[in-house]
């Protein structure tokens, strides 16, 4: 949503101030934004231009502040709101975070980037079904909101729908193909799908748009471990309990441990039957070797693949 429907009559110094924080110049903006307000002290969209600002310098207290004169000077303003909410989300305060962004939503309930925001502030605390219905909202205002487009994607990935959550994707990409995160989600796709060529070609994409996405540079060193066949087994025996569920996941893995042990105490209390069939008895040392094996190299796949991708042993 465009801030000329949500402020009056911008300045000069409040219109070349956005442009920066457009081109992402905060520095550049904060200059004419004080320019601004040593012409208007009493201005809210320069004192809220001026918390989004400090915000992209990751420097929240001074975003706080100046958002706090905002909401004094216009305590109304959905938009002042809204950029509260992500400041306080971004200082890892997400109660906050939550009260303003409903503050923003009650005030201007038709913007699709509040739902989407805190639809995204849901999903990072676990309230997944709640934060598909705020980003399945957000879409109902504007079709071709990106953010909401991107949740739904990640949500359809954790159901493993995995083609509804390409499509998704595709769909955030052709609105902005210059969308970092939207192509670390087809990157994404792609790993599931097991074509980890095209994975690294989107997690590329994505890391040459913004080249300090934590979230592709973790995908991508995913898409290198993935060509090693021996990692892409432990990642997808990963998946797998993913899609078990935890609790099922849990009863798996317990549930082998006792058959082991089971089998392990069988061998102990049955020497005489082993001792009549030799092939019984190495059968079952080399299952309880190999399970050993398998449980030492789960605890260390991660690590050891790790390290050989970052020193480019991995091609």
């Amino acid at each position: 949503m465009t801030m000329e429907i949500l402020f009056e009559r911008p300045s000069g110094h409040i219109e070349r101030g956005r442009a920066l924080l457009d081109l992402e110049r905060p520095e550049a903006a904060i200059e004419e934004l004080q320019a601004a307000l040593a012409e208007d002290p009493q201005s809210a969209e320069a004192e809220c231009l001026m918390a989004l600002a400090y915000a992209m310098l990751a420097k929240y207290p001074a975003a706080e502040q100046h958002v706090r004169n905002a909401l004094t000077l216009d305590p109304d303003s959905a938009y002042s709101h809204y950029v509260y909410g992500m400041i306080l989300q971004d200082s890892q305060r997400d109660g906050e975070a939550e009260r303003e962004y409903l503050n923003a939503i009650h005030l201007l309930p038709v913007c699709a980037d509040f739902h989407a925001s805190y639809a995204w502030l849901l999903y990072r605390n676990g309230q997944t079904d709640k934060a598909k219905k705020i980003a399945r909202n957000a879409l109902r205002f504007d079709p071709e909101n990106v953010e909401a487009l991107r949740l739904l994607g990640h949500l359809n990935m954790e159901e493993f729908d995995v083609d509804v959550a390409q499509a998704t994707f595709q769909r955030a990409l052709a609105i902005n193909p210059e969308s970092s995160s939207s192509h670390a989600g087809m990157g994404m796709a792609y790993l599931h799908r097991n074509q980890a060529d095209k994975a690294a070609t989107e997690l590329r994409e994505s890391l040459r748009l913004d080249p300090n996405n934590p979230y592709a540079q973790e995908l991508y060193l995913q898409s290198v471990k993935s060509k090693h066949r021996l990692y892409y087994l432990f990642w997808r025996w990963s998946l797998s309990l993913k899609r078990l569920g935890r609790t099922k996941a849990l009863f798996l893995i317990l549930g082998l441990w006792v058959l082991i042990n089971a089998i392990a105490t069988m061998r102990q209390k049955m020497p005489e039957f082993f001792d009549r069939h030799p092939i019984a008895d190495t059968s079952v040392l080399i299952l309880v070797v190999l399970y050993i094996l398998f449980c030492i190299y789960t605890w260390i796949a991660d690590p050891i693949f790790n390290f050989c991708a970052r020193r480019g042993w991995i091609k």
